[in-house]
């Protein structure tokens, strides 16, 4: 999770200098400026867009490793059963897997990751819309959603 804030932090950072730029574009009235920092300031959202959900994913992985090895050590085969498979010892288990497994599908927080993880596929491989929206409030929400996440 600290990882996440200092990732966010860094962010901040960035987009109060490209705004800066942006407000004295605005008051020189070079709107040819203004047009450019506009798209770089939306490009910076994609981009700490995608390495705020890794951020995210590694919370997750680590949370779905906690939680199978819970259930493998489980002395009673009736929780147990089903988590000693071999897949879940890879680390290729999907992400969807790994979501679904420390957090309930029927919560709507569900539905919002996976709406993230898909901007997130397609930012990652290549797509610049539509717009991410609000990284604040982006952050806020995965924040709420990593304290729902259980064992």
């Amino acid at each position: 999770m600290q990882e996440l804030l200092r990732v966010k932090a860094a962010y901040d950072t960035v987009d109060a200098l490209i705004q800066t730029q942006i407000a004295e574009a605005l008051t020189r009235s070079d709107t040819a400026s203004e047009a450019r920092l506009e798209s770089t300031r939306a490009l910076n959202d994609y981009a700490y867009f995608v390495v705020l959900f890794s951020q995210f994913e590694r919370i997750v992985k680590a949370k779905f490793k906690d939680a199978v090895d819970r259930r493998r050590n489980n002395p009673d085969w009736t929780q147990r059963r089903g988590w000693d498979y071999d897949l879940f010892n890879s680390d290729r288990v999907p992400f969807n897997t790994q979501i679904a497994s420390v957090l309930d599908r029927k919560l709507p927080e569900y539905r919002q990751v996976i709406t993230f993880y898909q901007q997130r596929n397609h930012i990652a491989h290549g797509g610049l819309s539509p717009i991410v929206g609000s990284v604040d409030v982006f952050v806020r929400e995965i924040t709420t959603i990593i304290s729902r996440l259980s064992l």
